[in-house]
């Protein structure tokens, strides 16, 4: 058994030294000229304008917006090509990829980081609904620049959320403490009990009541619908090769 490892255990070892580097040079056949938007099927014409708008809106939140379009997947399946394709080339540990593959008409969206959540199931649902149309007639421009607008829009309201859940939780809690301090001072106060009726502050003899009635006069009825409602949601992950979680979907167009 030791005259095999001692025998096996190099090759073994330059093996792997081998393989590593592949998934570094894997994308090198890919023009990042425009790092934002690799449109290595040739379906864009406005690279440049639309990568500088990913890019901006990317800087603004703090995340990477990545278009890929290819025509073949190596092999790969879409999920598994567009979480390889960020993790490999040195994107942001939070952000969003978009990917089309024309050999199957496969498209995919790949979510890392705080886009995971941002992007949860349902958006990407959303998103790829109002892309739809335009994927399925070949308008890649307009999908895409629908794709950048629901970008925009979400991170945007993930932002205002994020500053919104906080201050009203503080406002509860600042709420809470002086309803607490209240309670304190108005025990402390306190200095005679607390009377049902006018009883005491009344002259028995001043007043005479010789009749009393009850009248009834009217009776209204309301009725409230219960409307029924359901709750979901969440992001649905994986791990990609390279060992980081995503989320994402998939499909056809």
């Amino acid at each position: 058994m030791k005259k095999f490892a001692r025998l096996f255990l190099p090759v073994l070892l330059c093996l792997f030294c081998f393989a590593v580097p592949v998934s570094a040079d894997e994308y090198d056949q890919y023009d990042f000229t425009y790092p934002y938007v690799i449109d290595d099927a040739g379906l864009i014409e406005n690279d440049e304008q639309l990568s500088d708008r990913l890019d901006d809106t990317g800087a603004e939140y703090d995340v990477d917006i990545v278009i890929v379009t290819v025509d073949s997947l190596g092999g790969k399946t879409p999920t598994a090509f567009a979480d390889d394709f960020y993790d490999y080339n040195d994107y942001d540990d939070n952000g969003i990829l978009f990917l089309i593959s024309m050999e199957e008409r496969d498209w995919a969206i790949s979510t890392k980081g705080t886009c995971i959540a941002d992007f949860d199931d349902a958006t990407q649902s959303e998103i790829i609904s109002k892309m739809r149309s335009s994927l399925s007639v070949d308008d890649f421009e307009t999908a895409f620049d629908i794709f950048a607008d629901c970008c925009e829009d979400t991170l945007h309201s993930a932002k205002v959320t994020g500053i919104v859940i906080p201050l009203v939780v503080a406002v509860v809690v600042g709420l809470i403490a002086a309803l607490i301090v209240t309670m304190i001072l108005k025990h402390q106060l306190a200095s005679v009990n607390f009377q049902r009726n006018a009883d005491s502050y009344v002259d028995k003899n001043s007043v005479r009541i010789t009749q009393n009635q009850n009248i009834f006069l009217y009776k209204t009825l309301s009725k409230t619908r219960k409307e029924s409602s359901s709750s979901g949601g969440g992001s649905s992950t994986h791990t990609s090769s390279s060992g980081s979680t995503h989320g994402g979907s998939s499909g056809k167009f």
